[in-house]
């Protein structure tokens, strides 16, 4: 049977947990959109597939939501704390979309069916939480981000704004990965141009 695409706002599926998280949190410490690829293909099934493998303790890592051109997972709630790209843990809400660091621009693009669905799912966040709509590079993030004093990063504790980045941001300005998803052929000005409509139509329903 073909898979349809399922609505934006429809609830994410949620039958397959992460198995690694980092505990509770409060939702005023997320400050951050944080966007991953998961270095698989974007086909149907997908998303379910890489929900089913964070369910596992091989997994070595997690996120809170996991969306294709189809469908959505949630595979942690907004207050609980994923093995995502630390230091951001803690104060990011993390999407993982299927794709890979190395495709193209125009690859991407392919897939707008899911950059949709993750700028609609991110812009939610942003509303509830009251993020801004800017996208961080690697000075930017390093001046707004809160380091608390045991991480030993030598930073100064910032403003805690906000915004979108990607992990391959956070490991640029942290070192403490090495990933570079989800790679510059990503079209975040794209997302964002998305997330910024989506908040719109947000705020009309208020």
């Amino acid at each position: 049977m073909r898979l349809l695409p399922e609505p934006l706002a429809r609830e994410c599926h949620s039958e397959y947990p992460a198995y690694h998280h980092e505990g509770e949190r409060s939702q005023t410490r997320i400050r951050y959109i944080v966007l991953h690829s998961a270095e698989t293909e974007d086909t149907p099934g997908s998303a379910k597939g890489v929900a089913e493998y964070f369910m596992s303790p091989a997994s070595g890592g997690s996120s809170n939501l996991v969306i294709d051109d189809w469908q959505c997972y949630r595979c942690l709630t907004d207050t609980i704390v994923p093995w995502g790209a630390p230091p951001l843990n803690q104060a990011g809400f993390h999407i993982e979309q299927a794709g890979r660091a190395a495709w193209t621009r125009n690859r991407w693009l392919l897939h707008r069916l899911e950059i949709r669905r993750a700028a609609y799912k991110a812009a939610l966040r942003m509303h509830w939480y009251r993020i801004p709509a800017r996208i961080l590079n690697v000075d930017e993030l390093i001046k707004d981000f809160y380091l608390p004093a045991d991480v030993g990063v030598g930073r100064n504790p910032g403003p805690l704004q906000g915004g979108i980045v990607t992990h391959a941001t956070i490991s640029k300005a942290y070192a403490e990965s090495n990933h570079t998803d989800p790679g510059p052929g990503y079209p975040l000005d794209v997302f964002l141009s998305l997330t910024k409509g989506f908040l719109k139509q947000l705020e009309v329903k208020l």
